[in-house]
Formats: structure tokens, sequence, C-alpha cells
């Protein structure tokens, strides 16, 4: 889950988008080494062009009150503006009329608008009437402009980089299946925001497995608007690209309306929904003994659950927790939880990623110990949401600063299922959620605990991951 009052600033290089795909891709590529910049230029004062225009024209009379009489003009003393009706009737103008209403500002007086057929007639009309003595001004009139191209974010996204800091994401793109074609990846949240234009997977018929009718206890969508972004955000020319683009995305809700907080409902009905391989991304936690964040498989049935989904082949990706604590510690009983066996789920902790601690040391925030495989970066993550790092609106919305064991998850989810969509097409089988974890684990770049200690495991390799397929045995 994400931590709370982390503030991240982050600056990055621009992504210049490569490949040869259409529509072009935005491709993460690490930043260039920086070098003295050139002189900036120095804008010219001019006047501005309109570039997108209409087949109306406007113009500005210098009588400031005229008459509309049809499709011509009488001056506020009431003669016929007889030159400038002659050009309008030239150029077949169909309507006329002012521009702003007798309450305007003064100096607001004296604009007319007019309808022409075509923008050779409008281009002719604006030639006449910029001739004439009785025009102060004429011009096409300006169509509505698009919104701001949303930028491409891919430079940000530095997990997508090599060890020891990154995933080995980007290295491993070309690997045939991990990208995701051969699974089905769930993630179990409270909400998103479907509608966001990088998550065209979260749009899909029946994306969303509802359990009752879903409703977010937080109001807030943004926590799984950013996870669904790591995990399938579009591979695109804007905005951030998902782990896995190419796997089938499914959405399951945790909360209903009318039975309230159900998670190991949510994890039974995904695992029903999957095969062995595909991957549940359990994006929850929950409180301990004394009120800490723990991991969700603390609460029985929330352990059972998943059991029974990680016994049937599915991988289940869980969040340590954001509790700071050691699951090793009596209080979880033998081992956690409770002196019960390993769920078989892979637990995620929270690692540095940009901070003041060294990377791949424990955030302070994240619960460790033995239960804790493996971590990822728990910080400076980008994706789609929460508009810290861009919002071109409600849809349009962009963060550098996704964190916690939240991030960490979702990295850990599209990672996993990238690796289990590679096995299957170069082995033709399922690997089993222990396979999974042994190959991000073998993987990995290990924790730095110079200076902040607790177990949180290392950081997977998905490119040396996938070189490890072929000859792995369990």
């Amino acid at each position: 889950m994400s931590a709370v009052a982390v503030t991240v600033v982050m600056v990055a290089a621009g992504c210049t988008p490569t490949g040869t795909t259409t529509p072009q891709q935005c491709q993460y590529s690490p930043p260039p080494p920086t070098s003295p910049s050139a002189p900036a230029t120095v804008a010219r004062p001019g006047r501005p062009t309109v570039g997108i225009a209409s087949t109306d024209v406007v113009f500005k009379l210098a009588d400031s009150s005229p008459a509309i009489d049809g499709v011509h003009l009488v001056d506020s003393t009431g003669v016929a503006l007889t030159g400038v009706n002659a050009a309008l009737d030239a150029a077949n103008v169909s309507s006329l009329r002012t521009v702003f209403d007798d309450s305007a500002a003064p100096e607001l007086g004296g604009y007319v608008r007019a309808t022409t057929a075509s923008f050779a007639a409008a281009d002719a009309l604006v030639a006449t009437l910029a001739t004439r003595a009785d025009v102060l001004d004429a011009y096409r009139a300006a169509e509505a402009a698009p919104p701001p191209a949303t930028p491409c974010f891919a430079s940000h996204q530095k997990y997508f980089g090599g060890a020891p800091d990154g995933l080995g994401i980007q290295a491993a793109r070309t690997w045939p299946g991990a990208t995701g074609a051969n699974v089905t990846v769930i993630d179990v949240e409270y909400s998103w925001n479907v509608s966001h234009e990088d998550l065209s997977a979260a749009r899909k018929p029946n994306a969303l497995l509802a359990q009752g009718i879903p409703v977010d206890p937080f109001s807030d969508d943004n926590h799984g608007t950013a996870v669904v972004g790591i995990l399938a955000g579009d591979p695109n020319a804007y905005g951030v690209n998902g782990i896995v683009p190419d796997a089938t995305l499914h959405l399951v809700n945790a909360s209903q309306l009318l039975s309230g907080y159900q998670p190991a409902v949510a994890i039974a009905a995904a695992a029903a929904a999957l095969q062995p391989g595909d991957v549940i991304v359990l994006e929850q936690q929950n409180t301990g003994p004394n009120g800490e964040l723990v991991p969700a498989e603390w609460v029985p049935e929330v352990y059972d659950a998943i059991v029974a989904a990680t016994a049937a082949g599915i991988i289940v990706v869980e969040a340590a927790g954001n509790g700071g604590v050691d699951l090793d510690d009596p209080t979880y009983g033998a081992s956690f939880p409770s002196g019960k066996a390993d769920s078989g789920a892979i637990v995620v902790g929270a690692g540095a990623a940009c901070g003041a601690l060294p990377e791949r040391s424990r955030m302070y925030f994240s619960d460790y110990g033995q239960r804790v495989d493996v971590q990822a970066e728990g910080e400076c993550v980008a994706s789609s949401g929460f508009g810290t790092l861009y919002s071109g609106g409600p849809n349009a919305t962009y963060t550098d600063g996704f964190n916690g064991t939240s991030s960490a998850t979702a990295l850990i989810g599209g990672v996993s299922a990238a690796l289990s969509s590679a096995w299957q097409q170069e082995r033709g089988t399922a690997p089993t959620p222990a396979t999974i974890r042994n190959l991000l684990i073998a993987s990995g770049v290990a924790q730095d605990s110079s200076i902040s200690a607790g177990h949180i495991g290392p950081r997977p390799n998905l490119s040396v991951a996938l070189g490890l397929i072929a000859t792995w045995v369990e």
C-alpha cells in the first residue's frame, strides 16, 4: 500500500519516442549524460497568427456600434456601409452577427462575424476588408485548438532500467512472451479510473469482475489507477508504459456496498476466473494485533483464500504492508502469520529508489522479516493517476511519486506476469507459484542493509530471470 506523507520531487530528461511500431511507442531510455546547455533563445514580440481557422471571418469596424440588417451593415448614424456590404455580397455571406453584446466594454464594440461557404471565400473576404479604411482588422475566425498532448513520461519509469537499480524490464521487452500475452492478471483493489487515457485494458468488456456492488470506502481511485498503469499502461507515444501490456487484465473490488470489506471473497473470485500461471496482484493490507499495518494474510480467511489460490497454481503477489514492523517478532507467532505454513504468496517489501537511503535498502515504513520474499521500488515510481507530475484533465493524470509497498507490489506483479508468460511461451506449461518466486529471488540484486536493517529480500532482475527459464529445475 502507498506510504503516507512521502513527498517526492524528481526531474528527469524528456523521452524521445523510439521504435517502429504504429503508433510510435515511447520507451524508457537512460537519461543522457549532462552537458553544457546552449544559450537560451529570446522570443521576439510579434503579431500572432491564427493557425487553425474556420470559414467564418471576424473583422472590426471603425464604427463601434454598427447595426445589422440581414447580411448587411449600417453604421451608428443609420448610413449603409456600402463598400463593406459589397465585399460581403461578393463572398456570399450567409449570416452576420456582432461578436460582443451591447453590455460588453466599449472598446470591444465594432467586432462582426461573417459566415462564408468556403476557405477560399473567407480568404477573399479578408483580403478585401483589409484594404478598407473603415475596417480596422480582418482575419479568419479561430477554431478550437486541441488540448495539449500528454507528454511521454517513460524516462521517469526508472524501474524499466537495468540492474542494480531497475528491474531489467526494458531489456526483456523482445523476449518471446515477456509482454504478457500468455497470462491474465487481476488487480484486487477498491476502485480505478477506467476512463484514464492510458488504460484501455481497464475499459474492455468484462474487465471488471464485480463482487456485489463495488464501493470505495476511501473515495479515491488514484491508487488503483496507478497500479493498473504499472501493470498494463498502453504502449503508445504518451504517458507511461505497462510492464505487461499484452496480458488480459481484470479488476476485482475488495469492498461491496452491502457486505462491506471482503478481500477474501475478492481473492476467491479472482482465483475462480484464472488458470495456473495467471497472477493476482493483492493490493491490500490489514491491521495487526496492535493496530499496525501487516500483510493481508494476517486475517485467517484471507490466508485461506491465498492458500487455495496458490494451490491451484495461481501466482499471488501480496504487499508486505506499510507498518514498519518485524514480521519475525513473536507477536505474529513462530512464523508469519500465527505460526502457519507459508501461504505460497510472493510477499513484497518496499526498497529505496531515489532518496537519502541507499538503493535497495528498506524504506522505513516497509514491513520486513523472513516472510518477505523480494523487494521493488517503494518511492519515486512513475505511473498513471494522482496528477502530481502532470494533469491534462481528470483522465490524463500522471505521477512520479507513487510509493509504498503498493508501488513495489504492482511492480513485482508485473514482473511475475512477464516471467510466467515467457515461461509458458518457452516451456509450454505453466510455472508454479514457487517457481516464479524462486526465479525472482535467484535473479535479484541483493538488498543493501548498510543503513536500514530488516530483511526485504533482493530486487529481481527480469532480464536475468528470463535467461534462467530454459534450464531451471525445482
